[in-house]
């Protein structure tokens, strides 16, 4: 029995070092390339974030930039106005008239400001950050 034991040993001892030892190989190839998985992944994470904050600050300055010169030209639109009424109807009158003009501008902002403010943000932050 003994010797059965023995040959037992040598023909299945080498046999399942050889199985262990392939195995455990391809297990370490496998945590190496998944941690390899997990930092091209995390870089992709880190790019695409980067990506979509360039976007969203440059709409921003974008959207601060045209605010601005808008206003500044809305100004000047607004004194030239003044100026050329204030000559039909006098200074007062055409000054009411401009603000009038802002006023009812406001109030049809407000009172449409889903559909002209609301929704295409949500639609802007919708494709930025769900596609």
């Amino acid at each position: 029995m003994k010797t059965k034991s023995a040959i037992n040993d040598l023909i299945f001892q080498p046999i399942s070092t050889v199985f262990y030892n392939n195995c455990l190989q391809k297990l370490e190839e496998f945590i190496a390339e998944l941690k390899q998985y997990a930092t091209l992944q995390k870089d992709y994470l880190l790019v695409s974030l980067l990506e979509k904050l360039i976007i969203l600050v440059s709409a921003f300055i974008l959207i601060f930039a045209l605010f601005i010169l808008g206003g500044i030209g809305l100004f000047y639109v607004s004194c030239a106005t003044i100026v050329v009424l204030s000559q039909w109807i006098g200074t007062a009158c055409s000054i009411f008239i401009v603000a009038l003009v802002y006023l009812t501008s406001c109030a049809f902002i407000y009172f449409m400001r889903k559909k002209i403010i609301i929704r295409p943000i949500t639609r802007f932050f919708s494709n930025l950050f769900l596609k």
